[in-house]
């Protein structure tokens, strides 16, 4: 019932998925910016990384090396 439920709620957005439309900045750097935050905030209080490791993922998204 609830993979139903979710299944139909996000329905909308699987066009996005099959575009291909990422961010030019990338999908971690669209998110961080529209929370307002800087590398460091992002990396400990949303995903308990390091500041550091936030920006080789956002370099590695943009350069294609995570997809």
């Amino acid at each position: 019932m609830l993979f139903a439920i979710s299944t139909k709620r996000f329905s909308s957005l699987r066009p996005l998925g099959q575009r291909g439309a990422r961010p030019p900045k990338g999908w971690l750097r669209a998110i961080r910016d529209a929370l307002g935050m800087t590398t460091a905030q992002f990396a400990q209080r949303r995903l308990g990384v390091s500041q550091p490791r936030i920006i080789e993922l956002e370099q590695s998204e943009v350069s294609g090396g995570v997809t």
